[in-house]
């Protein structure tokens, strides 16, 4: 897989788990609701959505940009760019 295809695709990724994290942030009924559709109900607690949005929203962090999540020398460098 190609450089450009692999940053592209951290991207995607990355900025799919920051619309879920939002979501669950800003409306965490609909992240009840998905969790009844979806999981039967077995994360349907009202507290956990924010904790759930957090953790998302990181884990975008470290999808989109491995470098900075781990904490490596090149943190500053733009996301994509092999050392």
């Amino acid at each position: 897989m190609s450089v450009a295809a692999r940053a592209m695709l951290r991207v995607s990724i990355g900025y799919l788990l920051v619309i879920w994290g939002v979501d669950k942030l800003v409306n965490p009924a609909h992240g009840l609701a998905v969790s009844d559709r979806f999981y039967r109900g077995a994360f349907t607690f009202p507290g956990l959505m924010p904790v759930f949005g957090t953790v998302t929203s990181v884990k975008m962090i470290s999808a989109a940009c491995p470098q900075w999540a781990r904490g490596s020398r090149h943190a500053g460098e733009p996301c994509g760019e092999e050392s």
